[in-house]
């Protein structure tokens, strides 16, 4: 969509080379507009849309770099001490995750931002923080209870800092030992929490973040009923955060696949409620954004309804198609 003044786009990312008509690159993929370059795009006619740069400011970029850096640092002080500084937590991380999420900045951009292997574990425990705190607005989570939640998710693989880093970055598979010492992070995320003396249930998302609805996560193989809703939150937030970003061991899945194995229940058992409503919101981002059908041909999204979010309203030559209503027509790729 075409914006009228290019200046509205000043501290942005452009996110293709930009040509003049006589194919002269004037702006290179990655530039930081500026008033300068908003100038020169005037000068030489042309426009720029809101497809063209990227839905996060450098300043929100480096907010994001921040609250990755602090989060090594607290993971690193724990290794030392054994003990963690939540008024880091507090004062250092939760501020960033509030902010962003209350501006409403593009999930979508900070997550592709987010999702490099480099590290991973990090932007993984910023990321969930993020993803987690808009579930809860859109569940109509406020106030406290927001902060709260937004809280838990933080810290919620902080028992991961005192997991040997050779399981932490193994780039293969781990064997049955490894997983058995990786799933110990649960519980000793607790325990540091514990000892921290910080709201009960913020130590207990750290507990039960890999709990499912049937019984079958860990540590303790607790169902649906015996688990906090934050827990349950954080639990969408980790497994799809996860699943889409490059991991040492393990490239990133394209969201939309990542959406269908989580609906199918082949990543596990989660409160269908916040699935819905998290992959609903997810599909609404793309709304106007171009897919890829599984018989090739393109198409756009055009509405997504409540009840079966990842079978949209999309328009295809001109014609609109409910994939509700396609037996043999679904999204391939989501572009």
């Amino acid at each position: 969509m075409a914006h009228s003044d290019q200046h509205a786009f000043i501290g942005y990312r452009v996110r293709r080379d930009i040509f003049t008509s006589k194919g002269t690159l004037l702006l290179p993929s990655g530039t930081v507009l500026k008033a300068k370059h908003a100038d020169l795009l005037r000068a030489n006619g042309i426009t720029l849309g809101t497809d063209d740069v990227t839905d996060l400011k450098l300043a929100d970029e480096t907010q994001i770099l921040e609250a990755v850096m602090e989060i090594k640092e607290i993971f690193g002080k724990v290794q030392a001490e054994g003990s963690l500084p939540i008024d880091w937590v507090k004062d250092r991380v939760l501020p960033k995750v509030m902010d962003l999420t209350s501006r409403h900045a593009n999930l979508l951009d900070m997550l592709r931002f987010l999702h490099d292997k480099d590290e991973y574990t990090y932007r993984h425990t910023f990321a969930v923080g993020v993803i987690a705190s808009m579930i809860g607005r859109w569940l109509g989570i406020r106030g406290q209870e927001l902060i709260r939640l937004s809280m838990s998710a933080s810290v919620h693989d902080i028992g991961k800092s005192l997991v040997a880093s050779e399981i932490l970055l193994k780039p293969g598979r781990l064997t049955a030992e490894e997983f058995d010492a990786m799933k110990e992070h649960a519980k000793i995320g607790y325990r540091l929490l514990k000892d921290e003396a910080v709201d009960e249930v913020i130590a207990l998302v750290a507990l039960q973040h890999h709990e499912r609805e049937d019984g079958t996560g860990y540590p303790d193989g607790v169902r649906a009923e015996q688990i906090h809703l934050f827990s349950k939150i954080v639990a969408v937030a980790d497994v799809f955060h996860a699943m889409t970003s490059n991991r040492v061991y393990k490239a990133a899945l394209p969201y939309y696949e990542v959406m269908t194995l989580m609906w199918e229940g082949k990543l596990g058992s989660f409160q269908r409620n916040i699935l819905n409503l998290f992959i609903k919101h997810i599909m609404e981002l793309h709304i106007g954004k171009s897919v890829v059908l599984n018989d090739g041909s393109p198409g756009k999204i055009v509405y997504v309804s409540s009840s079966a979010p990842l079978q949209p309203l999309v328009s295809r030559y001109g014609v609109l198609i409910d994939l509700r209503l396609e037996q043999e027509l679904n999204i391939r790729e989501m572009v």
